[in-house]
Order: C-alpha cells, then structure tokens, then sequence
C-alpha cells in the first residue's frame, strides 16, 4: 500500500452567491421533481398525403395569433394510414405578418408598399384553406380577440379532408414534429396541373394515391458499407 490520504474532505462553504443565482435556486433546488418527457412519432415527410382536419385551437405569441390544427392521415406512405398529429405551426403562420425581413439580429423594416404586398400574399393562402376545407371564414371574423380565433378555429372541427405535403422539422427543443405546408394543399376532386400549369386530366387525389403507390424509400450507406432504408421523402417521381 502507498501513503496516500483518502480520507474524504468535507466541501468548503459556500460565500458571496451571486445574486441571480440566489433568486433562482436559493439554497436548495427544492422539493419539486419534474414530469419524465419523451418525444412521440411523426410520419416520414412526403408531398401527398390526404388528411383529413379533426379540430383546430386558438394560440397566441407575443408576435403572432393563429389557430393550429390538429389532422388524422386517411392514405400515405408506409403504415401511416389512422396517424393523428398536431401541425407544428400555425395554419398560415398565423394572422399576423410580420414587418421585418432577414435574418435576427440583422433584421430591416420593410417599406409600406411591400408589407402591403405580404398582406396580399398571405390573405390569398387563407382563401385558398378557406376554399379547399370548405371554411365559411378565411380570417378570425372581425378581430383577434379569443372570440373571433375560437370562431375561426371551430370551423376546423367539420372541415373537408384535404390533400397536402408533411414535413420533418426539429424545434429549438430538439424534439422532431412534423409540419403542413400550407401552400401545398389541394381539394381531393381538385384538376392537376404540370409543372407547366397544363392539365393533367386527373384529380388531386388520383395523383396522390399515384404517389403513394410509387413511393420507395431511399437506400443509404451506413457505417460498415451496409445498406439501410431511409426515413425520407423517398423516390417521388
């Protein structure tokens, strides 16, 4: 055995807390444990799924009021058929536009003539859920009080299944969710159009249910020259 000391050593006090820290935890985290947290499934992102709307709830930020919607997946890829989720944004980005662009921290107020045009812009993507769910309302009648965003969000409860993409995206927290883009939406008996804007002579859901029925996931290398299925968007073309 050698001559070292292990004898344990009691902590030294502790002086001169700093104030923050003495407001925050005192001398004691408390009695108080949080709730475990795990994170839930999402669908693998692709660009037809056909949704069907369950119901919609008001929510506000400091920036921004909107109604987020909540959607059960009737046909996709994989096993996601009966797949109920929560969009992760709120439908349209909300009511509000902001009148900044760029990047935070380098962030310019935009000119009134060009506010006025996202107006316009985001005023046309409301019309268009309005049309293709079979809402009686585009915007919170009126205001946006908590009456007039209930108003606007109960619709939801009745709206028509619809035609839409569903992405993947992973929130500050870390947790991944997945997301509408509203632009996408179609009507099931909508007339599609190539890329050209020339009529296909099919529905918005017949094409859908053509996707669904071509898609294969994607091959990807893994560690060792494996070869593994890719949770991704897949083969859609």
């Amino acid at each position: 055995m050698d001559d070292l000391d292990v004898t344990p050593t009691a902590p030294a006090p502790v002086t001169g807390l700093d104030p923050l820290y003495q407001q925050m935890y005192g001398s004691g985290t408390g009695e108080e444990v949080a709730e475990r947290q795990v994170g839930f499934p999402v669908i693998t992102a692709f660009t037809h799924y056909v949704l069907r709307p369950t119901k919609a709830v008001r929510r506000r930020s400091d920036h921004n009021c909107g109604a987020r919607v909540s959607v059960e997946v009737i046909e996709g890829i994989e096993d996601s058929a009966g797949h109920k989720f929560t969009d992760s944004g709120d439908v349209a980005y909300g009511f509000v536009p902001s009148r900044t662009k760029g990047k935070p921290g380098a962030q310019e107020t935009l000119s009134e003539a060009d506010f006025q045009k996202k107006c316009k812009t985001r005023s046309a993507l409301l019309n268009r859920i309005r049309q293709v769910l079979g809402l009686s309302l585009a915007v919170p009648p009126g205001s946006f009080s908590d009456a007039a965003l209930d108003a606007y969000a109960a619709q939801f409860g009745s709206a028509r299944t619809f035609i839409a993409e569903v992405r993947v995206e992973k929130g500050n927290d870390g947790v991944e969710r997945n997301r509408i883009v509203w632009e996408s939406i179609a009507g099931l008996d909508e007339e599609e159009h190539d890329s050209k804007g020339a009529p296909l002579g099919k529905t918005a859901l017949q094409v859908a249910r053509e996707k669904i029925a071509a898609w294969k996931p994607k091959a990807v290398t893994v560690a060792g020259g494996r070869s593994s299925s890719s949770l991704s968007n897949g083969d859609l073309r």
